[in-house]
């Protein structure tokens, strides 16, 4: 489609493919909606195991027949879910580090009841660190849900160190992150000239208090004498 992101779009000098956008929201929707239907119609789903009633019938594994057989011949009743279930498997999904100080994604740090009733945190400084298995909402991380391995179940788990990340999009966070390490790298740069140049102003200096001393000692004086009443000076 006009508009579509290849890969080169994060290297330098690629090309800006938001520029070739030409769809409008409704008829973007149209094209989701004829994919939707093809698939329904055509897609021959070549790991389905068809059972005995099925192969009787002649049902071949493309979704539209399969609903249409299961309407008519078993119960007719779809499986329903809570809709946060739903929701919950609709969301990104991402790996998060249980620490010391809270559960950790990115520079973010959350936490929840279970966490705190079973001690993760204690635990984790204790015996190592482990990762967990989490989904969230893009728009908007304030909290993020712990998973459980069916998906049918979930953990909510709230932003400990607000402020700086709260209400904030993962778009928006991610743009923080990365603008701090670039002004990070910036700083490594700076503070490497600046010990280039402490370190010549301080070997000028030196240099120059060896001369002085060069010019200005005594030769005859014993080591004694040099450092003779050097606590009362």
């Amino acid at each position: 489609m006009p508009g579509f992101i290849d890969i080169d779009f994060k290297e330098r000098g690629g090309k800006d493919y938001r520029l070739d956008a030409k769809l409008d929201i409704f008829q973007f929707t149209q094209i989701i909606i004829n994919c939707i239907l093809t698939h329904n119609k055509y897609n021959w789903m070549k790991n389905y195991n068809r059972d005995e009633m099925m192969i009787c019938d002649d049902v071949t594994p493309i979704p539209l027949e399969l609903w249409n057989w299961g309407i008519a011949n078993r119960s007719g009743k779809l499986r329903t879910f809570p809709e946060d279930i739903i929701k919950l498997n609709l969301m990104p999904r991402e790996i998060a580090t249980v620490t010391e100080k809270g559960i950790r994604y990115k520079k973010m740090f959350y936490s929840c009841d279970t966490a705190i009733q079973e001690m993760w945190f204690e635990k984790a400084r204790n015996k190592g660190y482990w990762k967990v298995d989490f989904s969230y909402d893009p728009r908007n991380m304030n909290f993020i849900y712990l998973r459980s391995q069916d998906g049918r179940s979930f953990q909510k788990c709230r932003l400990l160190n607000q402020g700086r990340y709260e209400d904030k999009t993962i778009d928006e966070i991610y743009y923080l992150l990365s603008y701090e390490k670039l002004q990070k790298d910036e700083s490594v740069g700076k503070s490497l000239q600046s010990k280039v140049d402490l370190i010549a102003e301080i070997e000028s200096i030196v240099t120059t208090a060896e001369q002085m001393t060069l010019e200005k000692r005594d030769s005859t004086l014993s080591k004694s004498n040099r450092v003779k009443g050097i606590k009362q000076n």
